[in-house]
């Protein structure tokens, strides 16, 4: 309930250099750069969704996850992507 909780004033708290710095860190040196965008790809954590939005951008088929079942849905409803559970 905690993460349901401050799911609503997290985009608050974190800075957009560290998100972004994350995404760097994310496509440069996690991603195969040939990744192609027909991939599927597993985000575990995701928040709010905000890397989730650049993994949309390159890739077609998403997953989200995160330790609150009401931010994993609310994240695969506005991206449009699937959500595990």
């Amino acid at each position: 309930l905690y993460y349901e909780h401050i799911g609503a004033d997290f985009d608050r708290w974190i800075s957009d250099y560290d998100t972004n710095t994350r995404i760097k860190m994310i496509f440069r040196g996690l991603l195969p750069r040939d990744l192609p965008a027909t991939a599927r790809v597993l985000e575990v954590g995701c928040g709010t969704g905000r890397i989730t939005r650049a993994l949309r951008e390159r890739f077609d088929d998403v997953t989200v996850n995160d330790v609150s079942p009401v931010l994993t849905d609310k994240v695969a409803r506005e991206q449009g992507c699937a959500a595990l559970h």
